[in-house]
């Protein structure tokens, strides 16, 4: 299999390797040829494989936080107590909540 931009020199009916298409191009040059090669090999295994491999590498960032992620968290979170507290908006009772879902899936909505 040869890696070469935009395309995986995969079987383009092979499910997996569109996995790569589009992706590869947007981000390929934030990779060393050390991972493009990891990557290689890794969209080579068995769907069951990556998807361990995938909730490992996941697993992996728990702690790991980004600033701007989290300001604009914070910042969400203030503007939506502020709607709260004046008024702009009303908080709904999780049963209703769950109710409105309900109803909706019970009317293919």
């Amino acid at each position: 299999m040869e890696w070469r931009h935009g395309h995986t020199g995969r079987d383009p009916k092979d499910k997996s390797s569109n996995v790569v298409k589009g992706w590869y191009d947007a981000y390929d040059w934030r990779m060393t040829q050390q991972t493009r090669e990891l990557l290689q090999k890794v969209l080579a295994l068995p769907a069951e494989e990556r998807m361990a491999l995938v909730r490992v590498l996941i697993e992996s960032f728990d702690g790991i936080t980004d600033a701007d992620v989290e300001r604009s968290w914070e910042e969400e979170i203030s503007r939506r107590m502020s709607d709260l507290d004046s008024g702009k908006a009303r908080a709904v009772p999780w049963e209703e909540v769950q109710r409105r879902i309900s109803a909706r899936l019970d009317h293919g909505k």
